[in-house]
C-alpha cells in the first residue's frame, strides 16, 4: 500500500551509518511513502550522502549550508504529497509508523504520536509520551521543557505551509516555533 506522505530528511554532516539505518527504517515500511526526500544542508560529505540516497532510491536536493529552518523550507518546497512528515538523519521509524499514522490523517490536523528512545544496540531506554496537545498543554510544555513532542514523531498536512514557515535564520529551535506557529495559525492536533 502507498500512501500520500512526503518524507523529509534534512542532513548536515550526518553519520552515514546513522543515515543509513533512517533510511533502512524507511525501506522496512508496512506502508510505502508517496516519496522520500533528503535535503542535504551543505555537508562536509555530500558525495556519500548522494551516493546513499542513489542506493535507496530517494530524492537528493542539495543546498549550500543556510540551516536547518532553511532546510525544513527546503523540503516542503519540494514536497509532492499531501502529508509531510519530516524525519530526523540519525532516527529511525518502527516499522509501521506509516501504516498506524494514515486513518489519522486529516487535511486540517497534525498527527503525532509517542516517541521511544534506544541506545546503539536497538534497546529501548525511555518513552516519551506526548500530552494531549490542547493549546494550553502545548504553551505549558514549551515554556517549562523545551518541547512538548518530537518532530519525527508528526505528519503535517503540507497546505499548512501556506500559511506557516519554518524561521530560516533559526540553527536551532526551529522546530518548537513552528509547532506554536501552527497553533497560532489554528491547526488542529491529533494524537494517534
Amino acid at each position: 500500500m502507498k500512501t500520500n506522505i512526503t518524507i523529509g530528511i534534512p542532513v548536515y554532516n550526518q553519520k552515514i551509518e546513522y543515515l543509513k539505518e533512517c533510511l533502512h527504517s524507511i525501506v522496512k515500511q508496512s506502508t510505502t511513502p508517496h516519496e522520500v526526500l533528503i535535503l542535504d544542508d551543505g555537508s562536509e560529505n555530500s558525495y556519500e550522502v548522494q551516493r546513499l540516497t542513489e542506493e535507496y532510491e530517494t530524492k537528493y536536493i542539495y543546498q549550500e549550508n543556510q540551516g536547518i529552518g532553511s532546510a525544513r523550507n527546503a523540503i516542503a518546497k519540494n514536497a509532492t504529497g499531501t502529508y509531510l512528515a519530516y524525519l530526523s538523519s540519525d532516527d529511525a521509524y518502527a516499522k509501521n509508523f506509516l501504516e498506524e499514522c494514515i486513518p489519522f490523517l486529516d487535511e486540517n490536523t497534525a498527527t503525532y504520536v509517542d516517541v521511544t528512545y534506544t541506545n546503539e544496540s536497538g534497546i529501548s531506554t525511555n518513552i516519551f509520551k506526548a500530552p494531549e496537545a490542547t493549546k494550553e498543554n502545548v504553551i505549558k510544555w514549551a515554556l517549562q521543557k523545551n518541547m512538548f513532542i518530537n518532530f519525527s514523531g508528526v505528519i503535517l498536512p503540507r497546505q499548512i505551509f501556506s500559511r506557516v514557515q519554518f524561521v530560516n535564520e533559526l540553527r536551532k529551535g526551529e522546530d518548537l516555533i513552528f509547532l506554536l506557529d501552527t497553533i497560532v495559525a489554528e491547526l488542529e492536533w491529533l494524537r494517534g
